[in-house]
């Protein structure tokens, strides 16, 4: 997985991620790559500017039933408006698999859980100098 790349223009979603505290980047893919889908640590350059976040690749199976593939990015402790900017999105590893859950709540739990562990995966990876 490592030195894995997508690159996309942000574009405009349904804005469900805002209103469950996880507001995301939705990608347009300008430079096509194939992906697993799931749920990843990344780490995002936008504007010059280094991010880190979490992103999903698939079809929010908890959300929609249209079985349309998204890529989208939550970029943590970020604020600001990138629509329509081009950003690379650099894979740094796979937390799990995409999953329909029973309740948009314990979808929620879920990504508070893998938040936590982008956190900690990412911060350990800095100390080591990756």
């Amino acid at each position: 997985m490592k030195d894995k790349k997508l690159t996309g223009r942000v574009v405009t979603g349904n804005q469900l991620g805002r209103t469950i505290g996880f507001p995301t980047a939705n990608l347009q893919i300008v430079k096509p790559a194939i992906i697993h889908q799931g749920v990843y640590g990344v780490r995002v350059v936008c504007k010059e500017q280094v991010y880190v976040g979490m992103m999903n690749v698939g079809t929010c199976p908890t959300i929609a039933e249209n079985h349309v593939q998204t890529i989208e990015v939550h970029l943590i402790d970020f604020e600001g408006d990138i629509y329509g900017e081009v950003i690379d999105v650099h894979i740094a590893f796979f937390i799990r698999e995409e999953k329909k859950f029973a309740s948009l709540e314990l979808l929620v739990q879920q990504l508070y859980k893998d938040l936590a562990q982008t956190k900690s995966r990412l911060t350990l990876m800095k100390a080591e100098g990756m």
